[in-house]
């Protein structure tokens, strides 16, 4: 299985850093920009993840992502997530509005610390 773990959004001060990533996205409310961490597996774009949370009513939501873009620290597109990199990844959510990864807090950099992180799964 599949798994990324997602430190937080990125903050909008952030993203105005990363053009090549976010110009073709910037219309989309669907899409989510994140700090994903480290991974045991190269992950390719296109790749769909779901993740279960607790909804606004308390019951337990299941929701499902697409990736849509990859960068890392420099701007530079990517068709995969390299295995063992941090990257700063575009899901696009599947479902209407991605309420469970909107809820993550806007984060400044992978090292900082947030109450809470999301984990996406897909069978490779």
């Amino acid at each position: 299985m599949l798994e990324l773990i997602l430190r937080g959004r990125v903050a909008p001060n952030v993203l105005r850093a990363f053009p090549n990533l976010t110009r073709p996205f910037r219309e989309d409310p669907h899409v989510v920009f994140a700090f994903v961490m480290r991974q045991e597996h190269d992950i390719p774009l296109g790749t769909t993840f779901r993740t279960m949370g607790l909804g606004a009513n308390g019951q337990e939501v299941t929701e499902h992502y697409r990736l849509v873009a990859i960068s890392q620290q420099y701007d530079h597109p990517m068709d995969e997530i390299p295995h063992g990199w941090k990257t700063i990844c575009a899901f696009r959510g599947l479902e209407p509005g991605p309420r469970l990864m909107m809820g993550l807090p806007p984060v400044g950099e992978w090292y900082e610390q947030s109450v809470t992180e999301l984990v996406l799964r897909a069978e490779p």
